[in-house]
């Protein structure tokens, strides 16, 4: 949990190199390649010998590639990755807060995680990550799932961003969406998000229905 690294040879104060990793312990790399790694456009300007990354799904996209690494090579068991991603919590699945995200980036390249995610908290996928890299049959039964979930209170829709709606969006949704309309014709605000998503994803097979 921490996101500021050293530059090598730098002096650093005590209080700003407690909280902060040394990168020459992570990467048996010379300090010229170290800098110059963290002089990359992904990093703020260094300010008192330290740098972090410019944004934070720069850090979630990579640690989900090294988790993606670590259980294709074998070098971690399912469970131990898992652990990292997931709790039980009063009897109840739940996705660890902090790992949200990394768990939607790690689910687009990972069967497992992206089968769990669905069912354990379907709206993280259409949050987090690339929503358009899901597979449309996938995109389908989610949307599916999390609709069902929407319509039990246990998730609010409200918080999916416009960018995003259009990403997960695909002419192929039409008949899913018409037969979403039909199913909870009397939810409203399920309805507005279904409308949304026929909007900004301009899918015209279900703008009839939506009228």
């Amino acid at each position: 949990k921490k996101s500021t690294f050293l530059l090598p040879d730098k002096n650093v104060p005590t209080d700003r190199q407690t909280i902060a990793i040394e990168a020459k312990e992570v990467l048996n790399w010379t300090s010229k390649e170290i800098n110059t790694l963290l002089g990359r456009a992904v990093f703020d300007p260094a300010i008192y010998g330290t740098v972090r990354f410019h944004h934070r799904s720069v850090r979630e996209y990579l640690t989900a590639k090294w988790l993606q690494r670590l259980l294709e090579q074998g070098n971690k068991s399912r469970r131990e990755v898992e652990r990292l991603l997931f709790a039980n919590q009063y009897g109840e699945d739940i996705v660890i807060s902090s790992m949200r995200p990394v768990a939607a980036w790690l689910a687009l390249w990972d069967n497992g995680t992206r089968l769990r995610l669905r069912e354990i908290s379907p709206d993280l996928l259409l949050r987090y990550g690339d929503p358009s890299s899901l597979e449309l049959e996938f995109r389908k039964t989610l949307l599916k799932r999390f609709i069902a979930q929407y319509a039990e209170n246990v998730c609010i829709g409200d918080f999916i961003e416009i960018n995003v709606l259009k990403r997960f969006a695909d002419p192929e949704l039409a008949s899913t969406i018409n037969q979403l309309f039909s199913d909870y014709e009397t939810h409203e605000k399920l309805c507005i998000f279904l409308l949304k998503l026929v909007w900004h994803g301009k899918i015209d097979g279900a703008i009839i229905p939506a009228k």
